[in-house]
């Protein structure tokens, strides 16, 4: 399979590992109409039991930069859970 047919994410044990983060936010633009909303939860960019290694994890202001490129609107960040993140971003 050719890599411009390979899907943007992975299984991985227990969840999907993202392969390439901006050809997926950029799949999620073409799809979403304007004014449609995307939501993503994070795990908070520091050591803890729970979650993916510190290294892969995406700051707020990270992810923020990945998705506006693909032409959304973010709202600020909130907090779900002692671990977590939530952002919401409007298709522009």
């Amino acid at each position: 399979m050719s890599s411009r047919h390979q899907h943007p994410i992975a299984a991985g044990k227990s969840s999907f590992d993202l392969v390439d983060h901006s050809r997926l936010f950029a799949a999620l633009a073409r799809l979403l109409p304007p004014g449609g909303n995307l939501a993503v939860i994070e795990f908070v960019r520091e050591e803890s039991s729970p979650g993916p290694p510190c290294a892969i994890r995406l700051a707020p202001v990270q992810l923020e930069a990945l998705i506006v490129s693909c032409g959304f609107r973010p709202q600020p960040p909130l907090p779900v859970a002692e671990h977590l993140y939530l952002m919401l971003f409007e298709r522009c």
